[in-house]
């Protein structure tokens, strides 16, 4: 009986913590779809709250209104949003929503300018994962992997050049990545795990130091790019901080502390990515090895899928070890990637 009626009482505390949150989403979506629903003269939405419907309309599966918000957002006179920023939203949505192409238009409109570039370049790279087309893919991460970019590079992308090359069977190719993930990346996710610990007040002192004495364009240099977590400088209480810091010319141990406790937080999170990735790649190496096993198996018995293609003699051949990297040949690589081999059928 008692049993009983801690289950009741359960119940009906559940349903009384519930119900405000399902009644604020359906009021959500009922100002949602007024808007929607509205010629443009009509909304008066600000574009701060066009902006939150929009991301509320995507966490909740809604892409197709996400996107409409978004552009309504984009052409918002009193808009101050970056517009990359939205392109990059809308391509998100239309990634979810499986039109891959209409993902990559809208990936594409992201410029090299923009400090959201490398993520739109990644991300419009698995679209062309998802649509097969693998050499552009594969052209991709060989502007992500450029050593120009080797500071601020993510894990992710080591995970896309190895699901790509496994998915060309270029097997050689997934050991290699797996050795550079190793070269690029313990130092930082060493680094990552001491501020992690807060065991790194001295990076961080000596970072606000070069922001007081160079300001913040010139004191984010490469080293503090490459051992801090990943783009934590566009994080607002971040930002505000190092702003504060630049135009006092100092930092207050306050701020110091502040700063680490924040830090701290940002490594946990890309740590985490760290450990997701790692598994996924030691996932792609064991399918490896389990193939190549098979393949000895079965030698003599292979044909490849296509004929032997004519490749340009300007094509990027992989594994490229160029160090010495020309700005404009990023985001200009092609690559041509064979298909992976079949068993010849039986003859009688």
């Amino acid at each position: 009986m008692k049993l009983l009626a801690a289950l009741l009482l359960s119940l009906i505390l559940f349903t009384w913590i519930a119900e405000p949150a399902s009644a604020s989403s359906r009021s959500i979506q009922k100002k949602v779809l007024q808007i929607l629903n509205s010629k443009a003269r009509q909304i008066t939405a600000s574009p701060s709250r066009l902006w939150n419907y929009a991301h509320w309309s995507s966490e909740h599966s809604r892409y197709e209104w996400s996107n409409r918000l978004f552009i309504m957002v984009l052409n918002h006179k009193n808009s101050t949003y970056d517009k990359h920023e939205i392109y990059l939203n809308i391509a998100r949505n239309y990634f979810q929503m499986k039109m891959f192409k209409s993902a990559l238009m809208y990936y594409n409109k992201v410029p090299k300018t923009s400090e959201l570039w490398l993520m739109a370049v990644e991300e419009r790279a698995w679209s062309k994962v998802r649509l097969g087309q693998y050499d552009q893919a594969l052209a991709d991460t060989a502007t992500l992997l450029s050593p120009v970019f080797s500071h601020i590079s993510s894990p992710e992308t080591h995970y896309l050049y190895g699901y790509i090359n496994l998915a060309v069977c270029n097997y050689k190719n997934v050991f290699k990545n797996t050795e550079l993930f190793k070269k690029r990346h313990v130092a930082r996710i060493s680094a990552l795990e001491k501020f992690q610990s807060r065991q790194a007040r001295g990076w961080v002192q000596g970072l606000t130091q070069k922001i007081a004495e160079k300001g913040v364009q010139e004191g984010l240099d490469r080293d503090s790019l490459a051992l801090f977590p990943r783009f934590f400088y566009k994080y607002k209480k971040i930002r505000d901080l190092l702003r504060k810091v630049e135009s006092s010319k100092k930092a207050s141990l306050a701020e110091i502390l502040q700063m680490e406790t924040l830090l701290a937080a940002y490594a946990r999170y890309d740590l985490n990515e760290y450990r997701i990735v790692i598994k996924k790649l030691q996932l792609i190496e064991a399918d490896v090895i389990q193939r190549i096993h098979i393949d000895e198996t079965l030698l003599g018995q292979r044909r490849w899928n296509s004929q032997e293609k004519q490749v340009d003699p300007y094509a990027l051949k992989f594994p490229f070890d160029e160090e010495d990297v020309w700005v404009d040949e990023l985001d200009n690589y092609d690559v041509r990637a064979k298909s992976c081999p079949k068993i010849m059928e039986a003859k009688l």
